[in-house]
């Protein structure tokens, strides 16, 4: 049964609780700024420095997913400027209270060990620390489903209607943050199961989902009828068995180096075949340990109840931490594979508290009361995800993509008199995330494929190949910007049209992915 405060001074493990999300937001906010903005970020910045009137249009058409996500982050950007830094400052925020509440929930149900060890783990995971630097909402969706959890343990625990009309509240915004996190409730049911409740408690949980539900109608009717903007996503395939085992909770680092693929892609290469089957070598052993100490664990009670501090509630960990990562999961691999392609190993982030919880619990475990050896573990897992966190922070982090360095250099060198075309034709992400960038660093120069903005799009439309002469007799300097991948098209129609207009080719810079050149007119060489 789950009653009472816990094992643990609750004084001592909310100190715990502190050093530890401390410690995970200065792990997290190192180095935010230093990757480029990818696509999917561009799109934030692009919908969360709009006018609150024209952000509310905007999600009643598309992304009302994040929509309260880029309504918190229109109000960070009145107090701060539209960086790169600054835009992820609170997903580093929100990782720090995420592995304060992981802590807090190890220390609640299996002891104070437990509660540390956890937190540590969930620091120092490559998701977390990915999440970490990432301008979307998926450390706040990390955030509200632990501390949902924690509030969830204190409602079983105290039973009262505030505790339920409180964690009924909680739920609502919590899945407002990210409808994925509806998916936690089995957790909580195996969780409740676990404790073997009364009918009143069972009936008091019960009765605030379907409450909860019922209020969240409106917001699932509109997700559903959005559901056209994530046609790009992958069908399940062999792919899909290395996003599991690798990239769900330890996102590689040449997951993280490379150009995302468009979603026509009907055949997978074979490098990525082999990179989703590295994936399995790596992690597999991890997941196999986890599930034998995790199922010793729960027989400690019986077999080694001195190992850990509180027997009932560790099974109540084990069976929801269980639960919160396999149902959700194989929720949305039934979904991808029953109705549409759904599953993307970023959606899950919010289950990473539970992968930390059972690690964890397996580290304490495995170490008994040596406090020694228990340092030790926790640092040598901390070593192990160096590289990727390393990685994580490098200036083509994300996806490769280079699109902050495009827009610095637009914002350094041209003028008001000059002109930007960008060529999308080899891959069409690029003028979205050109344009979202440019939110972080103005540029002055005019984009003469950019049309007016769209209150209804994330993006403007735009047809750079429509680029007429007439357009280009007003450049005093034109800047054309293109892919620099290996085989790409030199005699691309604007540069020819730009030829036909007299300007040459007078410097050349060359970025990981794009190719940035600039023209003048042919007298004005410099």
């Amino acid at each position: 049964m789950l009653r009472g405060d816990g094992p643990g001074p609750a004084r001592q493990w909310s100190a715990d609780a502190v050093v530890v999300g401390v410690l995970a937001f200065a792990l997290g906010v190192a180095a935010a700024g230093r990757p480029s903005l990818w696509v999917d970020e561009a799109g934030t910045l692009s919908a969360a420095t709009r006018p609150v009137d024209a952000l509310w249009t905007l999600v009643h058409h598309v992304d009302a997913v994040h929509g309260f996500y880029y309504l918190l982050l229109r109000g960070w950007f009145e107090i701060v400027p539209v960086t790169e830094f600054w835009a992820r400052v609170p997903s580093a925020l929100m990782v720090g209270v995420a592995a304060a509440g992981t802590c807090v929930l190890g220390s609640r149900l299996s002891g104070r060990k437990v509660g540390i060890a956890a937190g540590v783990v969930f620091a120092v995971l490559p998701r977390t620390t990915w999440a970490a630097v990432e301008a979307r909402p998926y450390a706040l969706s990390m955030a509200c489903a632990v501390w949902l959890t924690v509030l969830f343990v204190a409602a079983v625990r105290r039973g009262g209607r505030r505790w339920w009309l409180g964690y009924g509240a909680a739920l609502v915004g919590a899945v407002t943050v990210n409808v994925m996190v509806v998916l936690i409730l089995a957790g909580h049911a195996a969780m409740l199961a676990a404790t073997r409740p009364d009918r009143r408690t069972v009936r008091a949980w019960l009765v605030t989902v379907v409450v909860a539900s019922v209020a969240l109608i409106p917001l699932f009717v509109v997700l559903l009828s959005q559901q056209a903007q994530i046609a790009w996503i992958w069908p399940v395939g062999p792919v899909t068995l290395g996003q599991i085992a690798g990239e769900q909770y330890f996102p590689s680092v040449y997951s993280d180096s490379v150009r995302a693929v468009g979603p026509d892609q009907q055949q997978f290469s074979a490098e990525q075949l082999r990179v989703a089957m590295s994936a399995w070598a790596r992690v597999a052993p991890l997941i196999v340990v986890i599930v034998i100490v995790a199922a010793l664990a729960v027989r400690a009670r019986r077999r080694h109840g001195a190992l850990i501090e509180n027997p009932s509630g560790t099974r109540v960990l084990v069976l929801g931490a269980v639960a919160w990562i396999v149902v959700p999961t194989v929720v949305l691999l039934g979904y991808s594979v029953l109705v549409r392609p759904l599953y993307q190993p970023h959606y899950l982030t919010f289950t990473t508290p539970a992968l930390a919880l059972l690690i964890g619990l397996c580290v304490v475990t495995l170490c008994r009361d040596d406090t020694r050896r228990l340092t030790a573990t926790l640092a040598v897992l901390a070593v192990a995800a160096a590289p990727n966190y390393l990685a994580q922070r490098g200036p083509y982090a994300k996806y490769g993509s280079d699109y902050s360095q495009v827009a610095e250099l637009l914002a350094r060198e041209s003028g008001p008199r000059d002109c930007v075309v960008v060529d999308d034709r080899t891959a069409p992400s690029v003028p979205h995330a050109i344009e979202g960038a440019r939110r972080a660093h103005p540029v002055a120069a005019r984009d003469l494929g950019l049309a007016p903005p769209e209150r209804t799009a994330l993006f403007s439309a735009r047809d750079p190949l429509g680029v007429r002469a007439d357009d280009l007799r007003t450049c005093a300097v034109l800047w054309t910007i293109g892919d620099a991948a290996p085989g790409s098209p030199a005699d691309a129609p604007v540069d020819r049209v730009a030829r036909a207009q007299g300007f040459v080719p007078a410097e050349r810079w060359r970025f990981n992915q794009t190719e940035v050149v600039r023209s003048v007119p042919a007298g004005a060489r410099s």
